[in-house]
């Protein structure tokens, strides 16, 4: 085992800032010794005697500070914990001088007694609880998806993967294709033998189940697959094609400014767009132009910067005017990931310009 799996973690478990009540969690081999240390319990017992999924009100005393700070503790013993290792949460006053004074306590503490206890490394409870079977891959990834979940979509998939759902799709595909192997290796083993195990139209059938099941997998809601900041989509073209009113008219609402006035936009302007559940992130670029001047080269630079980091492009053209001409003298050079050309200010369309 990794000596680090080894080491007793502690971690502040709530979210920062000012509350009600706040949380710190301890996992390891000296999570519950470690307590010993400063925790006086209300009714007096040893703490390493008590069952597991006990709680237990009292104060933790420390000493440097002169202070007692009332504390709810909840006991978790191996193997009967997230982690399956022993597990001490800390239920305290929300105060963040509070939870740095004591996680500065336990370490020092630590130290003192040459205990191996340290603070966690991000994700590393759930990192804990993969290494020792509590949970699988498809669950852990399940658990930073519903911390960083942005829509309800999100969550739901991201909870549906926690419960166990995509493991368990993958665990009866397995079985199944298992148990077909048996049935072939058993047919060809048998096969100088009057004896049919099992026949080609039914090695067809199972075959197609597994297949099947597999396309499920396969086609699970893209949401589980999207980053929680969305997808970055850059909106590209000439100067004064529409696209900061396309922006505004998608978003339903004014984020950027508008004016007929070519160039109006200098600087790149992000706001979210969530489409059934999916979140892109559209991204308004000033407008491709030639010009020297040195606060629109330094826009153009910013938007060739913007647009090579782009997941999906919308390539913005003027209906009004002729496309072809339009597409001549854009830079497409830069264009990554998946481009959707859109013919704006369709309803300016004049009678003799043709978008092709």
């Amino acid at each position: 085992m990794s000596p680090e799996i080894q080491d007793t973690i502690v971690a502040v478990s709530s979210p920062s800032g000012r509350s009600l009540q706040s949380i710190i969690k301890i996992s390891g081999p000296e999570a519950i010794q470690c307590m010993k240390d400063f925790f006086i319990p209300a009714a007096h017992f040893d703490l390493g005697e008590i069952p597991t999924y006990t709680s237990t009100a009292g104060n933790i005393h420390i000493k440097e500070e002169g202070v007692n700070i009332p504390a709810v503790l909840y006991i978790m013993k191996q193997p009967y914990s997230y982690t399956k290792e022993d597990v001490v949460e800390i239920h305290t006053l929300g105060s963040p001088i509070i939870m740095e004074m004591l996680l500065s306590s336990i370490l020092s503490k630590g130290i003192q007694v040459k205990r191996n206890i340290r603070l966690s490394q991000p994700g590393e409870f759930t990192k804990r609880a993969f290494l020792h079977g509590r949970i699988d891959l498809t669950q852990a990834e399940a658990a930073m998806r519903i911390i960083r979940a942005q829509t309800d979509a999100e969550l739901k998939v991201a909870v549906a993967q926690l419960t166990g759902s995509v493991s368990q799709q993958i665990k009866r595909i397995q079985d199944d294709a298992v148990s077909l192997c048996s049935y072939i290796e058993a047919a060809i083993d048998f096969s100088d033998q009057d004896i049919e195990l099992i026949s080609a139209r039914e090695i067809m059938d199972k075959l197609e189940v597994i297949k099947n099941g597999i396309s499920q997998l396969l086609i699970q809601p893209e949401t589980g697959r999207v980053s929680p900041e969305g997808i970055d989509t850059v909106l590209y073209g000439k100067p004064n094609v529409g696209k900061s009113s396309l922006i505004n008219a998608l978003l339903g609402k004014k984020r950027t400014l508008v004016s007929e006035i070519p160039g109006t936009t200098r600087d790149v302007v992000a706001d979210i767009l969530e489409i059934r559940g999916i979140r892109f992130k559209l991204m308004d670029t000033a407008g491709m132009d030639d010009s020297e001047e040195v606060v629109l080269s330094r826009a153009m630079k910013k938007t060739l910067s913007t647009l090579k980091k782009a997941q999906v492009t919308l390539l913005v053209f003027d209906g009004s005017f002729n496309i072809t001409g339009q597409l001549r003298t854009m830079k497409l050079d830069d264009l990554t990931g998946n481009t959707i050309i859109v013919i704006n200010k369709c309803d300016l369309l004049k009678s003799n310009s043709s978008p092709e």
